[in-house]
Protein backbone atom coordinates (compact mmCIF):
# COMPACT_ATOMS: atom_id res chain seq x y z
CA UNK A 1 0.00 0.00 0.00
CA UNK A 2 2.78 2.43 0.89
CA UNK A 3 4.42 1.78 -2.48
CA UNK A 4 1.19 2.49 -4.38
CA UNK A 5 0.61 5.67 -2.37
CA UNK A 6 4.18 6.76 -3.10
CA UNK A 7 3.73 6.11 -6.83
CA UNK A 8 0.41 7.98 -6.91
CA UNK A 9 1.74 11.03 -5.07
CA UNK A 10 5.11 11.26 -6.81
CA UNK A 11 4.27 10.49 -10.44
CA UNK A 12 1.90 13.37 -10.97
CA UNK A 13 -0.15 11.24 -13.37
CA UNK A 14 -3.77 10.17 -13.45
CA UNK A 15 -3.09 7.31 -15.89
CA UNK A 16 -1.68 4.62 -13.55
CA UNK A 17 -2.56 1.06 -14.46
CA UNK A 18 -2.09 -1.59 -11.77
CA UNK A 19 -1.37 -5.06 -13.16
CA UNK A 20 -0.91 -8.12 -10.94
CA UNK A 21 -0.33 -11.79 -11.72
CA UNK A 22 -0.92 -14.98 -9.73
CA UNK A 23 -0.11 -14.67 -6.00
CA UNK A 24 0.89 -11.06 -6.55
CA UNK A 25 -2.82 -10.36 -6.64
CA UNK A 26 -3.11 -11.23 -2.94
CA UNK A 27 -1.05 -8.25 -1.79
CA UNK A 28 -2.04 -6.00 -4.68
CA UNK A 29 -5.81 -6.33 -4.34
CA UNK A 30 -5.74 -5.84 -0.58
CA UNK A 31 -3.41 -2.86 -0.91
CA UNK A 32 -5.60 -1.26 -3.57
CA UNK A 33 -8.73 -1.93 -1.53
CA UNK A 34 -7.15 -0.26 1.51
CA UNK A 35 -5.88 2.65 -0.56
CA UNK A 36 -9.32 3.26 -2.09
CA UNK A 37 -10.87 3.30 1.38
CA UNK A 38 -8.22 5.24 3.26
CA UNK A 39 -6.99 7.68 0.60
CA UNK A 40 -10.02 8.59 -1.51
CA UNK A 41 -8.21 11.65 -2.87
CA UNK A 42 -5.84 9.30 -4.73
CA UNK A 43 -8.54 7.27 -6.47
CA UNK A 44 -8.45 9.43 -9.57
CA UNK A 45 -4.74 8.71 -10.08
CA UNK A 46 -5.47 5.11 -11.01
CA UNK A 47 -6.99 4.35 -14.41
CA UNK A 48 -7.63 0.61 -14.09
CA UNK A 49 -6.79 -2.53 -12.11
CA UNK A 50 -5.96 -5.66 -14.13
CA UNK A 51 -5.92 -9.06 -12.42
CA UNK A 52 -4.16 -11.84 -14.35
CA UNK A 53 -4.66 -15.46 -13.24
CA UNK A 54 -5.21 -14.32 -9.63
CA UNK A 55 -4.32 -16.97 -7.05
CA UNK A 56 -6.73 -15.52 -4.51
CA UNK A 57 -9.53 -17.15 -2.54
CA UNK A 58 -12.58 -16.36 -4.68
CA UNK A 59 -14.98 -16.09 -1.74
CA UNK A 60 -12.64 -13.82 0.23
CA UNK A 61 -12.28 -11.59 -2.81
CA UNK A 62 -16.03 -11.32 -3.35
CA UNK A 63 -16.73 -10.72 0.34
CA UNK A 64 -13.85 -8.53 1.54
CA UNK A 65 -11.93 -7.06 -1.40
CA UNK A 66 -14.24 -6.47 -4.36
CA UNK A 67 -16.62 -4.11 -2.50
CA UNK A 68 -13.74 -1.80 -1.55
CA UNK A 69 -12.27 -1.88 -5.07
CA UNK A 70 -15.62 -1.10 -6.65
CA UNK A 71 -16.28 1.67 -4.14
CA UNK A 72 -13.16 3.37 -5.50
CA UNK A 73 -14.86 3.76 -8.86
CA UNK A 74 -11.92 2.40 -10.84
CA UNK A 75 -12.51 -0.24 -13.57
CA UNK A 76 -11.35 -3.75 -12.70
CA UNK A 77 -10.66 -6.43 -15.33
CA UNK A 78 -10.16 -10.06 -14.34
CA UNK A 79 -8.64 -12.73 -16.60
CA UNK A 80 -9.36 -16.37 -15.72
CA UNK A 81 -8.75 -19.77 -17.31
CA UNK A 82 -9.92 -23.32 -16.72
CA UNK A 83 -6.64 -24.55 -18.26
CA UNK A 84 -4.51 -23.06 -15.47
CA UNK A 85 -2.89 -26.07 -13.80
CA UNK A 86 -1.10 -23.91 -11.22
CA UNK A 87 -4.41 -22.57 -9.94
CA UNK A 88 -5.91 -26.06 -9.97
CA UNK A 89 -3.05 -27.19 -7.73
CA UNK A 90 -3.54 -24.16 -5.49
CA UNK A 91 -7.26 -24.94 -5.19
CA UNK A 92 -6.45 -28.52 -4.16
CA UNK A 93 -3.89 -27.26 -1.64
CA UNK A 94 -6.04 -24.57 -0.04
CA UNK A 95 -9.40 -26.27 -0.46
CA UNK A 96 -11.08 -23.17 -1.86
CA UNK A 97 -11.93 -21.88 -5.32
CA UNK A 98 -9.36 -19.52 -6.81
CA UNK A 99 -10.34 -16.23 -8.35
CA UNK A 100 -8.49 -17.09 -11.57
CA UNK A 101 -10.45 -20.33 -12.13
CA UNK A 102 -12.84 -20.47 -15.06
CA UNK A 103 -15.30 -22.97 -16.49
CA UNK A 104 -17.83 -24.05 -13.89
CA UNK A 105 -15.79 -22.21 -11.23
CA UNK A 106 -15.71 -18.85 -13.04
CA UNK A 107 -16.11 -15.99 -10.57
CA UNK A 108 -18.38 -13.20 -11.76
CA UNK A 109 -18.68 -10.08 -9.61
CA UNK A 110 -21.12 -7.36 -10.70
CA UNK A 111 -19.11 -4.30 -11.68
CA UNK A 112 -15.96 -6.28 -12.54
CA UNK A 113 -15.28 -7.37 -16.12
CA UNK A 114 -14.33 -11.05 -16.18
CA UNK A 115 -12.75 -12.51 -19.31
CA UNK A 116 -12.49 -16.27 -19.79
CA UNK A 117 -9.12 -16.99 -21.44
CA UNK A 118 -9.48 -20.79 -21.35
CA UNK A 119 -9.17 -21.15 -25.12
CA UNK A 120 -6.07 -19.06 -25.71
CA UNK A 121 -2.62 -20.35 -26.51
CA UNK A 122 -0.48 -21.00 -23.46
CA UNK A 123 2.35 -23.09 -22.03
CA UNK A 124 2.14 -26.48 -20.32
CA UNK A 125 1.12 -25.06 -16.93
CA UNK A 126 -1.34 -22.63 -18.48
CA UNK A 127 -0.55 -20.04 -15.83
CA UNK A 128 1.26 -17.44 -17.95
CA UNK A 129 -1.19 -17.29 -20.82
CA UNK A 130 -1.04 -13.51 -20.81
CA UNK A 131 2.55 -13.68 -22.11
CA UNK A 132 1.84 -16.38 -24.73
CA UNK A 133 -1.51 -15.37 -26.17
CA UNK A 134 -1.61 -12.41 -28.52
CA UNK A 135 -5.31 -12.02 -27.83
CA UNK A 136 -4.73 -11.38 -24.12
CA UNK A 137 -1.81 -9.02 -24.74
CA UNK A 138 -3.84 -7.19 -27.38
CA UNK A 139 -6.77 -6.87 -25.00
CA UNK A 140 -4.54 -5.41 -22.27
CA UNK A 141 -3.03 -3.03 -24.82
CA UNK A 142 -6.53 -1.91 -25.82
CA UNK A 143 -7.45 -1.36 -22.16
CA UNK A 144 -4.44 0.93 -21.74
CA UNK A 145 -5.27 2.63 -25.04
CA UNK A 146 -8.65 3.53 -23.58
CA UNK A 147 -10.79 1.57 -26.03
CA UNK A 148 -13.51 1.00 -23.47
CA UNK A 149 -15.10 -2.05 -21.97
CA UNK A 150 -14.75 -5.60 -23.24
CA UNK A 151 -17.70 -5.23 -25.63
CA UNK A 152 -15.91 -2.39 -27.43
CA UNK A 153 -12.54 -4.16 -27.58
CA UNK A 154 -11.59 -6.87 -30.06
CA UNK A 155 -10.54 -9.53 -27.46
CA UNK A 156 -10.91 -12.34 -29.97
CA UNK A 157 -10.06 -15.70 -28.42
CA UNK A 158 -7.42 -17.89 -30.04
CA UNK A 159 -8.70 -21.45 -30.17
CA UNK A 160 -5.32 -23.03 -30.94
CA UNK A 161 -4.88 -25.34 -27.98
CA UNK A 162 -4.02 -28.53 -29.93
CA UNK A 163 -1.24 -26.77 -31.81
CA UNK A 164 0.43 -24.91 -28.99
CA UNK A 165 2.29 -27.97 -27.72
CA UNK A 166 4.19 -28.24 -30.99
CA UNK A 167 4.68 -24.49 -31.20
CA UNK A 168 6.42 -24.52 -27.82
CA UNK A 169 8.62 -27.54 -28.61
CA UNK A 170 11.70 -25.51 -29.71
CA UNK A 171 11.60 -23.48 -26.48
CA UNK A 172 11.21 -26.65 -24.41
CA UNK A 173 14.18 -28.30 -26.12
CA UNK A 174 16.31 -25.19 -25.58
CA UNK A 175 15.41 -25.06 -21.87
CA UNK A 176 16.05 -28.78 -21.54
CA UNK A 177 19.49 -28.51 -23.19
CA UNK A 178 20.46 -25.62 -20.91
CA UNK A 179 19.29 -27.57 -17.85
CA UNK A 180 21.38 -30.61 -18.85
CA UNK A 181 24.42 -28.41 -19.42
CA UNK A 182 24.04 -26.73 -16.02
CA UNK A 183 23.69 -30.10 -14.28
CA UNK A 184 26.84 -31.36 -16.03
CA UNK A 185 28.78 -28.26 -14.93
CA UNK A 186 27.50 -28.67 -11.36
CA UNK A 187 28.55 -32.34 -11.22
CA UNK A 188 32.00 -31.47 -12.60
CA UNK A 189 32.54 -28.69 -10.04
CA UNK A 190 31.05 -30.66 -7.13
CA UNK A 191 33.09 -33.81 -7.69
CA UNK A 192 36.30 -31.78 -8.01
CA UNK A 193 35.68 -29.64 -4.94
CA UNK A 194 34.81 -32.45 -2.52
CA UNK A 195 37.64 -34.64 -1.17
CA UNK A 196 35.89 -37.83 -2.29
CA UNK A 197 35.72 -39.55 -5.65
CA UNK A 198 31.96 -39.93 -5.77
CA UNK A 199 31.64 -41.74 -9.09
CA UNK A 200 34.39 -44.22 -8.19
CA UNK A 201 32.73 -44.90 -4.84
CA UNK A 202 29.35 -45.37 -6.52
CA UNK A 203 30.84 -47.86 -8.98
CA UNK A 204 32.10 -49.90 -6.03
CA UNK A 205 28.57 -50.02 -4.64
CA UNK A 206 28.91 -47.41 -1.90
CA UNK A 207 25.31 -46.33 -1.09
CA UNK A 208 26.38 -43.37 1.08
CA UNK A 209 28.22 -41.79 -1.85
CA UNK A 210 25.21 -42.28 -4.12
CA UNK A 211 22.79 -40.76 -1.58
CA UNK A 212 25.08 -37.79 -0.90
CA UNK A 213 25.55 -37.03 -4.58
CA UNK A 214 21.85 -37.43 -5.28
CA UNK A 215 21.01 -35.06 -2.42
CA UNK A 216 23.46 -32.46 -3.69
CA UNK A 217 22.04 -32.75 -7.19
CA UNK A 218 18.47 -32.37 -5.93
CA UNK A 219 19.50 -29.34 -3.91
CA UNK A 220 21.04 -27.75 -6.99
CA UNK A 221 18.00 -28.53 -9.13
Amino acid sequence: KSFLIDVATRMGSDQIYVVAHSMGNRATTRAMAALMSERPELRGKFREIILLAPDVDADVFKRDIAPALLAGGRPVTLYASSMDKALQASKNLHGYLRLGDAGADLTVVPGIETLDASSVETDFLGHSYYSYANSVLTDIKEIIAGLGQAAQRSNKQENVMPAHLFAMLPNFLAYFAVAIALIAVFLLVYTNVTPYHEFALIRTGNPAAAITLAGALLGFA
